[in-house]
């Protein structure tokens, strides 16, 4: 395959709906209450339903739970209205076998402007084979998982559905602010951040013959809920704390805390103690870019 690049009308019609609909937020008439809740749904479902869930639990298994707890952990991602859980999971381990070696395909690295990423990530995706998933590491158990595989043919009714209610029980202005401008900055914030992520800041660590080694970004580490302290994320890709030193406040590790505490998850892993492995060299000094 040539070019395993092309273009999705799925993920470029999703954005530009949702972004079309943010033309017509009345400034004037901000209901604070509305927004306050808008924030509190963002906080809910992006840093346990992408980060702590998705991220940190399923894909990397930094942590034991119930099935249960997991599942509800899926659907709190599925409500941040950025697509299919199935397709995500896909679309990392291909990434992370690509970046951990000497060179990769352009789309999968970060050698390009933030412009051309822009246009790269919200508008095309990466051909993947069931075969190419296989030599990726990629576990056939989500494959059998009924409950991902309904995710990934539903997950859009999860934001269609409340948006129609909201609109029509609450008002246009609540739906645009409750969903549609809500999905916007999730898809555009998660983009930015995994651009300037593996492109600005400061790493501790380099990953030897890989071609990228991510930056920690202290102030988009804290908005992100500790998804910008990416460099500690590549050295320690299973630890459930990416926040790493005494000012890297990991909002998500916070959480994970209380819920260990509470014995919802259990064998948490962390970096802490761990032997580095070959492949990850210590720098003397922080490194900046």
């Amino acid at each position: 395959m040539n070019n395993p690049v092309y273009f999705s009308f799925q993920k470029t019609i999703w954005l530009y709906l949702n972004l079309f609909f943010c033309l017509f937020i009345n400034f004037t008439d901000f209901n604070k209450d509305i927004i306050l809740l808008s924030i509190s749904i963002s906080i809910l479902t992006i840093s346990l339903g992408h980060s702590i869930g998705l991220h940190r639990g399923i894909i990397h298994k930094s942590y034991s739970t119930s099935k249960i707890f997991r599942n509800f952990l899926l659907i709190l991602f599925v409500f941040t209205g950025m697509g299919s859980p199935l397709s995500w999971i896909k679309l990392h381990y291909t990434r992370d076998f690509w970046q951990n070696k000497p060179s990769c395909h352009p789309y999968l690295g970060y050698k390009h402007s933030l412009w051309k990423d822009y246009i790269w990530y919200l508008h095309y995706s990466f051909t993947v084979t069931d075969d190419d998933l296989r030599d990726y590491g990629f576990p056939e158990e989500f494959y059998k998982d009924r409950f991902i595989n309904f995710l990934h043919k539903s997950w859009f009714l999860f934001s269609i559905i409340p948006a129609i209610s909201v609109w029509l029980f609450w008002g246009f202005q609540e739906f645009i602010i409750l969903l549609s401008l809500r999905i916007v900055i999730n898809l555009l914030m998660h983009w930015f951040i995994g651009y300037i992520s593996h492109t600005h800041g400061y790493r501790k660590y380099i990953i030897s013959e890989a071609n990228e080694s991510g930056y920690n970004d202290w102030l988009l580490g804290i908005i992100s809920f500790g998804e910008g302290f990416h460099n500690n994320h590549h050295a320690f890709p299973s630890s459930s704390r990416l926040g790493i030193r005494w000012f890297e406040f990991d909002l998500s590790w916070q959480l994970i805390k209380i819920l260990k505490f509470f014995k919802i998850i259990w064998n948490v892993k962390t970096a802490d103690g761990e032997t580095l492995k070959s492949t990850v060299i210590e720098l003397e000094k922080t490194e900046w870019n």
